[in-house]
């Protein structure tokens, strides 16, 4: 799961990361602490923020993600805390150029080193 704005991903890795959300929604509806979602105050309504960040980018592109799948929706930020490493690394990993000025999926909030 990425924690990089989904804006900044191509068409075929936020394809990818919808149907990751949704796979991991199944999980954290279920109680099974997923990825940094289980720190939240309510795991089901920041995964509702995350796949509809990645719905709406989406749309914004013409590819019509199916709402009605995303169990809470909602369009809550700063729900999460992540380092700027962290994001620094998912830029090495996408292969984006240093050049670019980097955002975070909103769910999350940039914390000082």
């Amino acid at each position: 799961m990425y924690k990089i704005h989904p804006k900044f991903l191509d068409d075929a890795h936020l394809r990818a990361l919808w149907c990751e959300g949704l796979s991991a929604q199944k999980k954290v509806n279920a109680g099974i602490p997923w990825h940094s979602f289980e720190t939240s105050k309510n795991p089901r309504q920041c995964m509702g923020a995350y796949l509809s960040f990645i719905a709406s980018v989406g749309l914004g592109r013409g590819i019509k993600f199916n709402h009605e799948r995303i169990d809470e929706p909602n369009f809550e930020q700063n729900l999460l805390p992540l380092t700027p490493e962290e994001l620094e690394q998912e830029r090495q990993k996408l292969k984006l150029p240093k050049e670019l000025s980097l955002e975070c999926h909103p769910i999350y909030s940039l914390s000082p080193r």
